[in-house]
């Protein structure tokens, strides 16, 4: 299973472990450059001097806002003092290991006074930093570098709202509207790493203006899968088009993963392929089995509210209610 984390997540998991940080802690180091996301949370919470790890082997300390006008005639004593060196997650730990070697071979700053730190972590966690706020096992990708993460090559892309904007309904006119969309659109999300599969409802017959758009914008990718029906209105006219398409796409791949826009077709794309499913509208990680579990008490809900109903009725007014 592929663990998920938002943005939302990683603050989150940071304000319930603060009481892990030592209290005298007197400055947050971040690892570029995901660590310093994570640092930066760390930091404003405990309203603490922050900076970057080049910054602390060459002692400086980033600006600081009004309410902590008080160490301008600190800095020495402050990166003298303990540090928390952060990374927002380890995996191999290679991160980590080159900061503790710059750390060790610096001539001024004391290994000593280094405390090191991971907001998600695997089982080697333990060996290799002080602190780990949360135990993470297997894959796992992050609001932060889902569009940077190898396992992007194991995953099936939707276009529009994940890549580029939806068009608007003035463009969406399956003529010359659409097709100056479709090459003007900016890009919403870059990539750095190949996409395994692009699963868009856009028709097939706009597949060369989507290619021309796809190499311009730089997103390099295996195989684009485009809807073969012949226009816009044979495609309203078939109910769930879009996640049934899309569904089976995915589940005829080996991808671990569907990146969605919408969360209404996240959810029913997850439950047909059987598969996870990203909404990005979001952020929030659908598994097949949360759906299920979904429509499985909606369906009971009825059941459940008559059935409670008596209960109350008889119990504070002796009575049975009508059926």
């Amino acid at each position: 299973m592929i663990n998920y984390r938002s943005i939302a997540d990683l603050n989150r998991c940071i304000v319930n472990n603060l009481y892990m940080v030592p209290a005298d802690i007197e400055i947050i180091v971040g690892i570029p450059r995901s660590g310093m996301l994570a640092a930066t949370l760390i930091a404003l919470h405990n309203n603490a001097p922050l900076t970057d790890l080049d910054g602390y082997l060459n002692g400086r300390i980033l600006s600081v806002g009004a309410r902590r006008q008080d160490i301008s005639g600190n800095v020495t004593a402050i990166l003298n003092g303990r540090a928390l060196i952060v990374d927002d997650s380890l995996l191999t730990g290679s991160a980590i290991a080159k900061a503790k070697a710059q750390v060790k071979n610096h001539a001024v700053v004391r290994p000593h006074n280094c405390i090191y730190c991971v907001v998600y972590g695997n089982r080697a966690a333990k060996e290799l930093v002080d602190i780990c706020m949360e135990p993470i096992a297997g894959d796992r990708i992050f609001e932060w570098n889902v569009m940077h993460s190898y396992l992007l090559r194991k995953c099936c892309v939707d276009i529009d709202g994940v890549l580029c904007l939806d068009p608007r309904e003035d463009e969406n006119d399956d003529g010359t509207a659409y097709k100056t969309f479709i090459a003007n659109t900016p890009i919403l999300r870059r990539t750095s790493v190949p996409i395994g599969h692009l699963v868009t409802s856009r028709l097939e017959k706009y597949r060369e203006q989507t290619v021309v758009w796809l190499r311009n914008n730089n997103i390099d990718y295996g195989q684009l899968h485009m809807l073969d029906l012949p226009s816009k209105a044979a495609r309203l006219s078939m109910k769930d088009s879009h996640s049934h398409f899309k569904a089976q796409m995915y589940a005829s791949t080996d991808s671990a993963l569907f990146i969605e826009s919408n969360r209404s077709q996240a959810a029913k794309i997850a439950l047909s392929a059987n598969k996870p499913v990203l909404s990005v509208d979001t952020q929030e990680m659908i598994y097949p089995s949360m759906k299920r579990l979904v429509m499985q008490k909606s369906s009971q809900l009825p059941r459940f509210l008559h059935s409670w109903k008596r209960k109350v009725a008889k119990k504070f007014f002796s009575i049975d209610p009508p059926a």
